[in-house]
């Protein structure tokens, strides 16, 4: 099971070298991010790089969406979107915040703010989505592919 799962592994990433390597190049260089994050971002998400931020956002769920009902005002809090690339955000974000200078000193100023651990990490998995989606859009406005 291991060998065929070193065998699939391989494919998968020569499928991508072939096909996107320039993109998977782009991804990677983003501290936080790996190859398998990079693969499930190019296989799971065609829409980075051809919308705008926050609808970009709200299409993975990252969006702090209102639950208001009449007079009640209840906080804002994410939900639904594409469950399994935001998961992937989040496994990003924790790497990020350990090897990204900046995407650290963003989660440590929201700690230091008093805001909860998960709520920050939401934050740090919003400000990655919105950098790769800026750095997306200039590669596809750069690169020509046909």
């Amino acid at each position: 099971m291991k060998e065929e799962t070193k065998k699939i592994e391989a494919e998968i990433r020569e499928i991508l070298d072939k096909k996107a390597g320039k993109i998977k190049k782009m991804l990677i260089s983003e501290k936080g991010i790996g190859e398998q994050t990079a693969a499930i971002l190019i296989a799971s998400l065609l829409e980075v790089g051809k919308l705008e931020n926050r609808q970009i956002a709200k299409l993975i769920g990252l969006a702090p969406m209102a639950y208001d009902n009449g007079k009640m005002r209840a906080g804002r809090h994410i939900r639904g979107g594409r469950t399994r690339i935001r998961n992937v955000l989040f496994m990003a974000s924790i790497s990020a915040i350990r090897s990204n200078l900046k995407v650290s000193e963003f989660y440590k100023n929201l700690r230091n703010r008093g805001k909860s651990a998960h709520v920050a990490l939401v934050a740090v998995a919003h400000k990655l989505l919105v950098i790769l989606n800026a750095k997306m859009r200039s590669f596809l406005n750069n690169t020509t592919f046909f």
